[in-house]
Parts: C-alpha cells; structure tokens; sequence
C-alpha cells in the first residue's frame, strides 16, 4: 500500500502543486481545527449519505455524497505522506517548501507506522482525519471566494 499511497501523492504533486501546499498549509497551521472537522466528516458524513440513499427523496444526493466522502478519503490518503514529512522535516530543518524528499520521507514514516502494531495505525488514522479536516476546509474556502 505504501507505493499506491505514494504514487497518489507524487500524481497530485506533479498534477496541482498549488492545491497540494494550500491543504498542507492548512493541516500544519490548523492541527485541532483539521482534526475537529475530520473526525465529524469521518464520523457522521457517511451516517448522512446512507440516511439519504435510502430515503425516496434523497437517493441521488446520498450517491453523491458517499462519492464525495470516498474521493475526500482518497485525498486524505494521498495527502498524508506530504503531511507527515512536512512535520518531519521542519523539526530538523527551517524549509517549508514542499519538496520530494519531503515526500519520500513522509512515505518511509507511513511504512514504518504500518509495521507498528497498534499505535501506527491508530496514528495514520488521525493523520488521515487530520487530511480530511484540511480538504474540507480548503474546499470551503474556495468555495468561499
């Protein structure tokens, strides 16, 4: 899994730079915040969307809202390794910029949290809420504008 997951976020690095440094940007300043609003998407959205799928009225919406939450989720995981190798990396480094080492290293500390038992899992979920909390937030603020 750890080469899809870096595949994806190598694809959405080369592809949209920009937006993948503005949902960085936004989970690296935002931490409580991006995990308070990731956990309630993560937690309750797909509650909404099945409540709407299996009403009359709301089947199609509730389609679309489980596509939404699987294509957020997906985001949240290619997002991750650039989340976690930029918290690696600017606690021994003063760079910010977004670079491939970075990348890479956000990668080698995903593959080391899934030969953890308990606790690496259990971090890359948060990691992966946190990733959830930043794209919903940035989807909102541009949106917004």
């Amino acid at each position: 899994p750890v080469l899809v997951i870096l595949f994806a976020t190598l694809s959405w690095y080369l592809l949209s730079y920009k937006t993948l440094t503005a949902v960085v940007s936004r989970a690296q300043s935002n931490k409580l915040r991006s995990m308070f609003v990731g956990s309630t998407v993560f937690l309750f959205f797909p509650i909404v969307a099945l409540i709407l799928l299996f009403s009359m009225i709301g089947t199609l919406v509730g389609g679309l809202a489980l596509l939404l939450y699987l294509g957020t989720t997906i985001l949240a995981v290619a997002a991750a390794p650039v989340v976690i190798g930029k918290f690696l990396w600017t606690t021994f480094s003063t760079d910010t910029a977004i670079s491939l080492p970075m990348v890479l290293l956000g990668a080698a500390a995903i593959a080391v949290c899934l030969v953890v038992p308990f606790l690496g899992p259990l971090f890359l979920l948060v990691v992966y809420v946190i990733g959830i909390g930043a794209i919903i937030e940035r989807a909102f603020l541009a949106l917004r504008r």
